[in-house]
């Protein structure tokens, strides 16, 4: 099991980006920084197959002309990259999730912004639908 993490760094009540660049001096208080980690489970292509077939959802982020061009996985929701939102996510942010692209990166980018809205469930696919592709799972073109 591989993990991704991701660390984001926020100044919190302390002058504004703009006045740290113009000062090129760091804050006076450090204690204002924020730190977030970001941790998003990668799965392997086999084994989201098998989350899939037991009710996992996996949302297939790629555009429709992705999707037509290259195939769909069966089960899967379609919901572009670009129209991620907590909306067109599950209510409970406790229900188990899997995002999936082409090649894998995109897929971590969108679990990485569920994570932080707050879903607790949330992985990506390795290696996207290339590797299932290669994997011999099914697609439907």
């Amino acid at each position: 099991m591989v993990y991704l993490y991701t660390f984001t760094l926020t100044f919190i009540n302390t002058m504004s980006i703009f006045d740290w660049f113009k000062t090129k001096e760091p804050p006076s208080k450090p204690k204002n920084l924020k730190l977030t980690v970001f941790r998003v489970k990668e799965v392997s292509v086999h084994d989201a197959y098998e989350l899939l077939r037991s009710g996992t959802i996996l949302f297939d982020i790629r555009e429709e002309f992705d999707r037509k061009s290259h195939g769909e996985i069966q089960g899967a929701r379609a919901l572009p990259l670009r129209e991620i939102s907590p909306k067109r996510l599950p209510l409970n942010t406790n229900t188990p999730i899997m995002f999936i692209c082409q090649t894998g990166s995109r897929a971590g980018s969108a679990a990485r912004q569920a994570v932080a809205w707050g879903y607790s469930n949330v992985m990506s696919v390795q290696g996207g639908l290339q590797r299932w592709k290669r994997a011999n799972l099914p697609v439907a073109l």
